[in-house]
């Protein structure tokens, strides 16, 4: 049976209730009180967080682009020390008062940044409650990257063979320095520097056919790669060369820190296309009025060795391979961007000039002057330094010089759309350098040390050495690429072999060290792949990592090697020089190669990348 029993909701036992469950919450509410004060502090904490993270992250990003040399100097201006404190501080967080940012370069990588934001908050609650710290402090670290296009082919003020200037043109005006632009070691200068690489900068007009050589200028194609021998007609035209490039080429002319504030000359050697032959043996062709080299002694003391016939120092070996009339070359200069494209950066102004060619070979009337016939450009342009322009670097950077052979008549290379119609053929060989001036005007060749031109993602080259064998800076390779590997093409080699053949052998840098030993001469075979041609079939490696080359297979076609970099390689970055692997080019059963060849060159992996 159920029994059921009132109760008195006003008696003595309900006041007790009442009162328990006042004291609890007397006792309670300050707790809740409490963790809800540090809950909205910690999740103000973690919004700071994010943003903190993210203001790191655009800083290191920012900054590390101006690596390697461009940590803190000059002091006061652009270097990856301002940009990244700059970066932050465009995100909210300065340098100054609540919040601070500190940039550090990584010893054991060059390329790397580490940039760290802190930033101090206020515990608007937490801080009503006693033991709770008034102020918080976030602190958050991001490292970045940089590994940009390689530079490839020279470490140097220069590019290609440095034959000296000529004392006659010196005292009538040109810009100096006589003899070499290339400081010595003792000046400030790099070992692996070379007056005579055995090797010249050379672009083709789009006229000429993709199969002698020039890879991206022509657009003309017989070469049995990237070929369509009848293009459709379309507007702007379609081109046989598949691979044509309406920019042509970049050389990438870095100027680093040491160098700021100093007047670079930029300077080429033999500009325009002037037809003398491969070996320049048009200068002295018998029973013509060619250059008489003995005749001409009274104009210049070096005629004798300066217009001789041969493959030498002097001679770049400009060419007709198809008829035509003479193409103009045009160059000009663009500032650095922070986007490392060259194509979106501006134009330098009056760093751009023209060289219109002639398809004949010079006369002794044409150069010597005196004579009725003198021809005072064509004298101060064929095979001679010529002033291209000068400019004062105000901030390190890589400036790009870039060479182009379908530019019309007055265009300008930076700026003029590529002609469609009367494109001209030519194969025009030329050299570059960049002698530096203090302001006073005084030459400063330790500040040339500072300064280099290398290819920009592709190069092509002449070799025209006279010997058999020819080795050439190839691309330069930081720590940060270890574990990693790069990949170069060369198109159309084998043109100076004949029916023999010959080896492309690659060498690793100099002082680079794989598990902590100095490691030197071939790169082992394990760490390569030779794909010949690019289509896929495995091309010969001898025990080394040398790959065979024959006229019969590798004209007109793409060859590839792959290089895979250890995972413990170690390459101490100094200088400009530091870190070249270089390629060793063999040319078996003949004296005298004449050989022109296009180049390209990557390391996998992203550009600029945050590490962590």
């Amino acid at each position: 049976m159920i029994r059921l029993r009132a109760v008195d909701r006003n008696g003595p036992q309900a006041a007790l209730d009442t009162g328990s469950v006042a004291i609890l919450a007397a006792i309670l509410i300050p707790v809740f009180l409490v963790f809800a004060a540090i809950t909205l502090d910690i999740g103000r904490w973690y919004i700071e967080i994010a943003k903190v993270q993210a203001a790191a992250d655009a800083a290191a990003l920012s900054g590390v682009t101006w690596m390697p040399d461009n940590l803190s100097t000059p002091v006061g201006g652009p270097n990856a020390t301002t940009k990244a404190i700059e970066a932050s501080a465009r995100n909210g967080y300065p340098n100054s008062g609540s919040s601070s940012v500190e940039v550090l370069g990584m010893s054991e990588s060059s390329s790397q940044l580490l940039v760290t934001v802190s930033s101090t908050i206020p515990n608007i609650f937490g801080q009503i409650i006693p033991g709770i710290s008034d102020s918080t402090t976030i602190r958050r670290s991001s490292l970045a990257d940089v590994q940009g296009a390689p530079p490839m082919g020279s470490p140097c003020n220069a590019f290609g063979n440095q034959p000296d200037s000529n004392t006659y043109a010196e005292a009538n005006g040109d810009v100096g320095p006589p003899g070499t632009a290339i400081p010595t070691t003792g000046e400030g200068g790099h070992a692996t520097c070379q007056d005579s690489p055995q090797l010249w900068a050379v672009i083709q007009g789009p006229g000429e056919d993709k199969s002698n050589g020039d890879r991206y200028a022509t657009t003309d194609c017989s070469s049995p790669t990237n070929c369509d021998s009848n293009p459709p007609v379309a507007n702007p035209p379609a081109y046989g060369n598949k691979e044509y490039l309406a920019e042509n080429y970049f050389w990438r002319v870095r100027i680093e820190p040491d160098a700021v504030g100093n007047d670079v000359s930029l300077q080429v050697y033999d500009p325009a296309y002037v037809e003398t032959e491969s070996s320049c043996e048009n200068l002295d062709n018998a029973g013509s009025d060619r250059i008489d080299v003995n005749g001409i002694n009274d104009w210049a003391p070096d005629a004798s060795t300066r217009y001789k016939s041969g493959a030498n120092v002097f001679c770049p070996g400009d060419r007709l391979d198809t008829s035509g009339s003479a193409m103009i070359t045009s160059f000009a200069l663009r500032a650095p961007t922070p986007t490392l494209d060259p194509l979106q950066s501006a134009p330098v102004s009056g760093c751009a000039r023209q060289f219109t060619g002639t398809t004949d070979t010079p006369t002794r009337t044409q150069l010597l002057q005196g004579q009725s016939g003198y021809n005072s450009y064509l004298a101060s342009v064929f095979h001679q330094w010529v002033h291209l322009c000068t400019f004062r670097p105000t901030e390190p950077g890589d400036y790009y010089l870039q060479v182009r052979t379908n530019v019309a008549s007055g265009g300008n290379a930076a700026t003029s759309p590529a002609i469609t119609t009367g494109l001209e053929p030519g194969v025009n060989g030329f050299a570059m350098r960049a002698a530096v001036f203090a302001p006073d005007g005084t030459l400063n060749r330790a500040a040339a040390g500072q300064v280099s031109i290398s290819g920009y993602e592709r190069m092509p080259i002449r070799v025209n050495s006279g010997t058999t064998t020819t080795t050439f800076n190839l691309l330069q390779v930081l720590t940060n690429a270890h574990g990693k590997s790069f990949n170069f093409s060369f198109f159309d080699v084998g043109d100076g072999l004949g029916s023999n053949t010959g080896y492309a052998q690659i060498l690793y840098p100099r002082g680079a060290t794989v598990g902590g030993t100095t490691i030197t001469g071939d790169v082992s075979p394990a760490d390569c792949e030779y794909e010949f041609p690019v289509s896929g079939n495995s091309g010969t490696l001898s025990s080394s990592c040398t790959a065979e080359i024959r006229s019969s297979t590798n004209n007109g076609t793409i060859a590839q090697m792959t290089v895979d970099i250890p995972g413990d390689y170690v390459c101490t970055y100094q200088t400009l020089g530091s870190c070249w692997f270089t390629v060793k080019m063999t040319y078996t059963g003949t004296s005298n190669p004449t050989d022109t060849t296009t180049w390209d060159a990557s390391i996998n992996g992203d550009l600029v990348r945050l590490v962590k």
